[in-house]
């Protein structure tokens, strides 16, 4: 991907979920939306569910609850704060410290036991979450 698509495509998604988390701060799940799809259509929660109760919990300093609803959620809201900051510093500095990461992750990802530990993770989570539910 390039650089310019990676900036683009990052900046989008930030910009997506600061939407997302400010309707789920003015609509609350059971008066607009119905929550997850996968879960209304499969009756299971994904690996993401619990995702935006996370960030909301952290937004009111409940790591407990946040860690609780899906731990992906902390990670996530992370990514939320980071994710601008480095793309401004990188137009602003005229740098690409950020795309070299994400070239870097990337190659690091493509390793078979660092992808199958990713794996692993993810779907600890899911049977986390399945297991929440019962």
């Amino acid at each position: 991907m390039s650089k310019r698509k990676l900036y683009i495509f990052l900046a989008s998604a930030c910009l997506a979920g600061y939407i997302w988390i400010a309707i789920s701060l003015l609509f609350p799940q059971n008066h607009i939306w119905g929550g997850c799809l996968f879960r209304q259509l499969l009756h299971i929660p994904c690996p993401a569910c619990g995702s935006t109760r996370s960030v909301l919990a952290l937004l009111h300093g409940d790591w407990q609850a946040a860690f609780h609803f899906n731990p992906n959620g902390i990670l996530l809201a992370l990514l939320l704060v980071a994710l601008p900051l480095w793309l401004a510093s990188d137009l602003l500095r005229r740098k690409s410290s950020l795309y070299h990461f994400y070239n870097r992750m990337e190659t690091v990802l493509r390793r078979k036991g660092v992808f199958l530990l990713f794996i692993g993770l993810v779907l600890i989570n899911w049977f986390w979450n399945i297991l929440k539910e019962l």
